[in-house]
């Protein structure tokens, strides 16, 4: 990611609630650093109901 980030680019982790310690991690840097934006999606897919959310930060910087 850091290549990504000193070419001027972004990046986009995806994160799943199977994976506890880095969603914890990422918790964690929520709390201190709120999201700039964040967009929640309901869809009802294979008989469940789905729910997905995207944060977006700009601020944060992960070493």
């Amino acid at each position: 990611m850091r290549l990504i980030v000193e070419q001027g680019n972004d990046y986009l982790v995806g994160v799943k609630g199977n994976q506890p310690k880095l969603m914890q991690a990422i918790a964690q840097v929520a709390q201190q650093h709120p999201p700039t934006s964040t967009q929640v999606e309901h869809d009802r897919t294979h008989g469940r109901l789905v729910e997905r959310t995207v944060s977006i930060d700009r601020g944060v910087r992960w070493n």
